[in-house]
């Protein structure tokens, strides 16, 4: 907020998908609540705007979607049509999760990004993994989700996530410069996460060595620079 104007702010939002632990702010969104604010929200799942009002309904909420002032667009993606957006091209792939979730890639003349949280990856045959490697390949930045321990990862096989190593064979395959582990587990405390991130550059430099690819622990504050 100290860098918005306090009248006529303007910021775009892009969705993966609509589970709680990534919609449940939203009703506290400082921004939301500041008359002549306009904000975009974007995504590939059909009945957004709803998805967004149930979260709002009485019961969940005592102010209504309705009633937040700000001027709240929701806006549909095809995941078949490239996006131009404020100078960048977005495009989308379909991930493997429960209720279907979408990576975002971000291009414009100064590099790539891709964002691509919740998803699985059971099957490792290569013909099921080239269509991620042909996305993510040759990004500058691939933010992954590497919620699960390998173990964890063949146990809740089934909840729509990954784990970091397998975050790292994608990197190097398809020639990812960093990659960033994202969506941590809830109950690791920073020790686990710290021993997850060594492990996972130790995995890289026993699958790849010498290759050109950085692994970078996601935390509060992260700035990166493309």
């Amino acid at each position: 907020m100290k860098e918005w104007p306090r009248v006529g702010g303007q910021v775009d939002i892009l969705m993966s998908h609509t589970h709680w632990d990534h919609v449940c702010g939203f009703p506290f969104f400082h921004p939301a609540f500041v008359p002549g604010n306009k904000i975009d929200i974007w995504g590939c799942h059909t009945h957004l705007k709803d998805r967004f009002r149930n979260q709002h309904h009485e019961f969940n909420f005592p102010v209504l979607l309705e009633n937040m002032p700000a001027d709240i667009r929701f806006n549909k993606l095809s995941p078949s049509k490239q996006k131009t957006l404020h100078g960048f091209n977005i495009n989308t792939l379909k991930l493997v999760h429960p209720g279907d979730s979408y990576a975002y890639k971000l291009k414009n003349s100064s590099g790539t990004l891709v964002y691509a949280s919740d998803a699985s990856y059971n099957n490792p045959t290569p013909r099921h993994m080239e269509k991620y490697y042909d996305f993510y390949r040759n990004v500058d930045i691939l933010i992954f989700d590497a919620h699960f321990g390998l173990i964890e990862s063949f146990e809740k096989s089934d909840w729509g996530h990954s784990t970091p190593f397998i975050g790292v064979d994608i990197a190097v395959n398809a020639g990812v410069k960093r990659i960033v582990l994202f969506h941590h587990d809830h109950l690791s405390d920073d020790g686990r996460l710290q021993e997850k991130f060594e492990r996972s550059k130790s995995y890289l430099k026993h699958v790849a060595s010498g290759r050109s690819c950085e692994v970078i622990l996601a935390h509060d504050g992260l700035e990166l620079d493309i």
